[in-house]
């Protein structure tokens, strides 16, 4: 009998994008930098300079993270010398915030720590909100998850008392990032969603675009593949207003896998060639060649395999061992699935045990399983196929992750029928179908009513 081969699409983009936000409660922006300078020059008190000096280095942090430092250390010095402790903390909190994103986390948490030991002899709710925020971005960095979510909820009960609404949306975002590394796609997508709302309130279009990205991000995760389709819609237009080409790639990146994931292959492969054009106009080779990776899982699905296994060797090829362990990740799992597509199922499951070396959450795993249960019914290894794809349905549930129940659910009623346990199988495509219209699955339906048609055709043979 044909193999029903399993094809997982690979998440190159639905991790590793979201980030924690650095800038809490702060609007001033790299056009204002040249405005800012000239108050500068033309202010004399101490105290009015270090304000200024504040806002530069906030202006300056997305810009260029080392004149940024410059400016806040600038701001400290003129706070101390006016006697003004809340430029000062300020000050402290954005040096930490400089450091952050020159990756140097120990002088962070130095600055973050000499904010906090000032804010005990000053009176100043938002900017503890703003610290204890700055602690959990330390510690989700740190992936250190439980202490991050406990600074968050600190800074959450101040900013929400004092009606903080720029500086909760950006910690209701940051728990929604850190629910997502917790694979409770649920709960993240709880946190997002009132982030949402405040961003909307605040006319931020930037932080909307940001959060409906992580969103889509969510559900792609979670087998709703339209409901991400339109979130990245909303992204789109936004990124692209502001020019924000990093975000406008994993925008569109966003977009191609869910509309690869309804079934779409062809009208996938431009909206994954303007993510490339994208990260690479934004100085982001990394995650162009990633998105390059996931371009031939269409590729395939339109029959061009000698296309697709060309790009993935010329980029392996490409990368030294260990240089970017995501990246080797989805090399490997996507040379599996161009095997399987091949029905080579022997080289499939060799690729896929090197995928399953660089699998860090239980998502991937439960993907990976999964296939690798679809190459053990290639090969005829029924038992080994239901033993696996029941491993990779547990993991796929601990997390919360619809898409990858729904296809463990059906690899494993696959492995069930070839074993003649019909009546069981049947019972696992039911629930299979429960998730699959809920989620509007809709690549997967055909696949669903062939393996039910051939099941309640052997039923009625066997019967005979």
């Amino acid at each position: 009998m044909k193999h029903l081969h399993v094809k997982v699409y690979c998440l190159f983009l639905t991790s590793s994008l979201v980030l924690p936000c650095f800038l809490i409660g702060q609007s001033v922006n790299p056009a204002q930098i040249p405005g800012l300078e000239q108050q500068l020059a033309a202010t004399t008190d101490a105290a009015s300079q270090a304000a200024i000096c504040n806002d530069l280095s906030v202006a300056w942090s997305k810009k260029d993270p080392g004149r940024s430092l410059e400016y806040a250390d600038k701001a400290f010095d003129l706070a101390k010398t006016a006697r003004s402790g809340k430029e000062m903390v300020k000050a402290l909190n954005l040096r930490g915030d400089a450091y952050v994103r020159k990756n140097d986390d120990a002088s962070a948490e130095r600055a973050y720590n000499d904010a906090l030991e000032r804010l005990k002899s000053l009176d100043d709710p938002e900017l503890k909100g703003r610290t204890l925020h700055n602690f959990g971005k330390l510690a989700q960095r740190a992936h250190n998850l439980e202490r991050a979510k406990s600074y968050y909820e600190q800074a959450v009960a101040i900013r929400e008392r004092i009606g903080d609404k720029s500086g909760l949306s950006s910690t209701l975002q940051n728990l929604g990032v850190l629910y997502s590394d917790l694979s409770d796609l649920n709960k993240s997508n709880e946190y997002y969603n009132k982030a949402l709302a405040l961003r909307q309130e605040l006319g931020d279009k930037g932080g909307v675009a940001t959060v409906a990205g992580n969103m889509a991000t969510n559900f792609l995760r979670l087998g709703n593949f339209k409901e991400a389709e339109n979130l990245a819609r909303i992204a789109i237009p936004v990124q692209e207003e502001m020019s924000n080409m990093a975000g406008l790639g994993t925008a569109y990146g966003t977009l191609a896998t869910a509309v690869m994931r309804q079934a779409n292959p062809k009208d996938a492969l431009p909206y994954f060639q303007k993510a490339i054009d994208s990260f690479r106009a934004a100085g982001n080779q990394g995650l162009a060649d990633e998105t390059t990776l996931t371009m031939c899982k269409p590729l395939a699905d339109l029959g061009r395999y000698e296309e697709a296994n060309k790009t993935i060797l010329s980029l392996l090829e490409a990368h030294p061992e260990g240089a970017s362990p995501n990246f080797y990740l989805n090399a490997y799992f996507g040379m599996a699935q161009l095997k399987a597509y091949q029905k080579l199922h022997a080289e499939e499951l060799e690729w896929e045990q090197k995928a399953m070396k660089y699998a860090t959450d239980d998502v991937k795993r439960s993907e990976i399983m999964t296939d690798m249960a679809g190459a053990y019914v290639g090969l005829k290894q029924y038992d080994l196929a239901l033993k696996t794809t029941t491993e990779a349905l547990n993991l796929a549930q601990k997390a919360g992750a619809k898409g990858a129940e729904e296809m463990a659910l059906f690899q494993q009623a696959e492995a069930l029928y070839y074993l003649d346990r019909f009546d069981e199988a049947l019972q696992v495509l039911e629930k299979e179908i429960e998730i699959n219209k809920k989620y509007n699955i809709q690549s997967n339906v055909v696949r669903y009513q062939t393996l039910k048609s051939k099941i309640l055709t052997a039923q009625l043979k066997k019967k005979r």
